[in-house]
């Protein structure tokens, strides 16, 4: 009998699938003004993460995009499935201390990050 995976595989990564120590690098990236700017940017943090942790990012992209992709089926758009999965691939590394309002500003960013890796995954990362 196969082995099923645990629903909170990404939860239980390691300091995150995006690195929590890359955060700012991340938000950083996302804020930039054009988006030929932000893809250099995310392009540039990204090839700062472990092989292993780029090669799974590539295939849950791959697999949030197809998703969003068919939406009249789903339900499920690139901005509900960043919203479901974000906070499961980045926060800061000082998330357990953060004053709930700054938490909710962290998830909205990180929402944003994740929704924009979503719709940009083919270019970011192939």
């Amino acid at each position: 009998m196969g082995r099923n995976p645990k629903p909170d595989f990404l939860r239980r990564i390691p300091s995150k699938l995006l690195q929590a120590e890359l955060y700012e690098e991340w938000i950083s990236a996302l804020q930039k003004d054009s988006r030929q700017e932000k893809l250099a940017a995310l392009k540039e943090v990204a090839s700062k993460l472990p092989q292993s942790n780029l090669l799974l990012l590539k295939q849950l992209l791959s697999l949030l995009k197809a998703i969003s992709s068919n939406v009249g089926t789903s339900r499920m758009s690139a901005a509900n499935l960043a919203i479901c999965v974000g906070p499961n691939l980045l926060s800061p590394p000082e998330e357990q201390t953060l004053p709930l309002d700054v938490l909710v500003k962290v998830t909205q960013k990180v929402t944003q990050l994740v929704e924009f890796l979503i719709e940009h995954h083919e270019e970011l990362l192939e």
